[in-house]
């Protein structure tokens, strides 16, 4: 194994393992977020900071405005000033994101589906696979990517790897990306790292609708 090789491959180690922390917070129910229309000032710097703290710590969150039966009554330009101020506070947040379309109308309900910065998951194949171990892996890709993982796969040599040709390896890539493109709406969001001597890294991830 090259040094690039080896540098890639715990480097990759390295995010597979934030990645699997992150996932695991991820995992449970979005937390939510309750805001009454007419809010005052401090009761909505409370419910903001608790958002981004959410946020921050890598949960999904779920912002829900709603007016109150009885009470002040807010009116359409002020409804819109609090959702642009929860808009204004994802901002400060790195990385996070409405990650589906808002539901709702300024004039009842409305929710805003929030997440974190993009989860990625980390695969190694090396240049060598089996057809068995290269289907089995590519069914975790597939699997990742349609739960809305950003995927990179991370081709490599191995000791004991069979030898391969340039194109045998190119094959392999190829396998990879038809293989990633069978989930709708994946395509590769960034350009392939490394070369067919060495490692390769492709980056794979689900547009949203």
């Amino acid at each position: 194994m090259t040094a690039q090789e080896v540098y890639l491959l715990k480097r990759a180690k390295v995010e597979a393992y934030k990645s699997q922390k992150r996932n695991a917070k991820l995992k449970g129910t979005a937390k939510e977020i309750e805001l009454n229309w007419a809010i005052d000032r401090h009761d909505l710097a409370h419910q903001l900071n608790k958002m981004q703290d959410f946020l921050e710590q890598g949960f999904r969150v779920h912002v829900i405005m709603a007016g109150k039966r009885r009470g002040q009554q807010a009116t359409l330009e002020q409804r819109q000033q609090l959702l642009d101020l929860v808009r204004e506070r994802v901002k400060a947040v790195d990385g996070a994101k409405e990650y589906k379309p808002v539901e709702g109308k300024l004039g009842g309900m409305t929710t805003l589906y929030l997440e974190p910065k993009s989860i990625i998951k980390k695969f190694e194949m090396p240049w060598g696979a089996r057809d068995r171990d290269l289907d089995e892996q590519c069914k975790r890709i597939q699997k990742a990517l349609k739960d809305d993982v950003k995927v990179h796969v991370f081709v490599v040599t191995r000791k004991r790897d069979v030898q391969t040709t340039t194109e045998e390896r190119q094959q392999l890539l190829d396998q990879l990306r038809e293989r990633a493109k069978m989930v709708e709406g994946v395509r590769e969001y960034k350009p392939t790292e490394g070369d067919l001597t060495n490692a390769v890294t492709l980056h794979f991830e689900r547009k949203a609708d």
